[in-house]
């Protein structure tokens, strides 16, 4: 069975470069950014998620292009409504 990751592509060239390498190494990559991970795990209603990166709550605007670095912590934030 060939071996399969997945990655949170930024676009710069570090992730650009660690994504060839993995490749060189014989292992399929599927590279995603913030948007697109959302719409591949069918996150329903993906607009009221919101990441926070190390503590601070991203900008929608930055899912894209925002750069995921070893040691960083990200979470995935999911607001709903309800109550009394």
């Amino acid at each position: 069975m060939k071996r399969k990751a997945i990655a949170l592509l930024s676009g710069g060239l570090d992730s650009t470069l660690a994504i060839k390498l993995i490749l060189e190494q014989g292992i399929d990559v599927e590279a995603l950014n913030f948007t697109t991970l959302l719409d591949r795990l069918q996150v329903k209603d993906a607009l009221y998620v919101t990441v926070e990166l190390n503590g601070e709550i991203l900008d929608r605007p930055a899912f894209d292009g925002t750069m995921v670095k070893g040691g960083d912590t990200v979470e995935f934030l999911y607001f709903m409504g309800g109550g009394k």
